[in-house]
């Protein structure tokens, strides 16, 4: 995914789209395409956020396995 405009504005100052559009479509073109790349990008970093979240969860889960493991170990060993 492009992180900036400038896709955008190549698009809008080539000469075949310029004969097509006005100076008005072609700013309204730019605001859409950076009103859509800003959701893209939050979208994006909310995604990220979950997965990191599941991540520490499964960490989590994994150390609290292994705490578990330890004491029944240390249990069966007092136990004897």
């Amino acid at each position: 995914m492009y992180t900036t405009l400038e896709p955008v504005e190549a698009l809008t100052t080539h000469p075949q789209v310029r004969r097509h559009l006005t100076v008005a479509e072609r700013a309204s073109l730019r605001i859409a395409v950076w009103v859509l790349t800003q959701h893209l990008r939050r979208a994006a970093s909310r995604e990220q956020r979950e997965v990191a979240r599941l991540r520490y969860e499964q960490e989590r889960a994994r150390e609290e396995r292994a705490a578990h493991a330890l004491r029944l170990a240390a249990w069966h060993l007092n136990a004897r």
